[in-house]
């Protein structure tokens, strides 16, 4: 369970000294400190529920998300996750990992994103489509579609049959608000192409 300090000094309130009783629930790991005013009692919660208490509002996209489906072959050891008018990247670290946050553009931030509570806890989490959008927006951008489609499926390795079950009606109704080449790009690949790769598959 997630506890503020407020919520520990309420609880432990009874004994002289409340905030040494919460070192002592650290030092003897009944406690895990998460981050500034944040402690949590279970070391096996799985790291990505934790990511809108440490800094929010926030979503979980990029790699992390990429990876949970199946998107991209490497596994998402940090919990990226997307905020906006942040203006700089934050990291935190702590027992359960390493955290990043990221700015979107704040007219995307609502698209694509899921609310998921699980054993308590509340975390959000962007769709496939999503995810991509903000993953390819916040990385080298590139310069002609040719060049766009070696990037997403030579050097980022996307699946390509994972790629052929997203929503491309769903990407082509915010995509272009990101306003990069990436993102255009992708609209173009769609809009161009994906009615011959149907026929292949076909």
């Amino acid at each position: 369970m997630i506890y503020t300090t407020q919520m520990l000094m309420n609880k432990y309130r009874e004994y002289t000294n409340p905030k040494s009783k919460i070192k002592r629930l650290c030092n003897e790991g009944k406690l895990i400190h998460v981050c500034h005013g944040l402690y949590e009692d279970d070391k096996n919660v799985e790291p990505c529920y934790l990511h809108s208490y440490i800094y929010g509002p926030s979503y979980i996209s990029f790699a992390y998300a990429l990876s949970e489906y199946g998107l991209i072959p490497e596994f998402g050891v940090n919990i990226t996750c997307a905020t906006f008018n942040k203006e700089k990247k934050k990291m935190y670290k702590n027992d359960y990992g390493v955290y990043i946050y990221k700015d979107v553009p704040k007219k995307v931030f609502q698209y694509g994103v899921k609310k998921i509570i699980i054993d308590g806890y509340s975390y959000n989490i962007a769709s496939p489509e999503k995810a991509l959008c903000d993953y390819i927006s916040t990385r080298y951008q590139a310069n002609s579609l040719d060049d766009f489609k070696t990037y997403l499926f030579d050097d980022l390795r996307i699946n390509e049959d994972e790629f052929m079950k997203l929503d491309f009606k769903y990407i082509l109704e915010f995509a272009h608000l990101y306003k990069k080449k990436n993102t255009n790009y992708l609209i173009e690949l769609i809009k161009k192409e994906m009615i011959q790769w149907f026929i292949m598959i076909l």
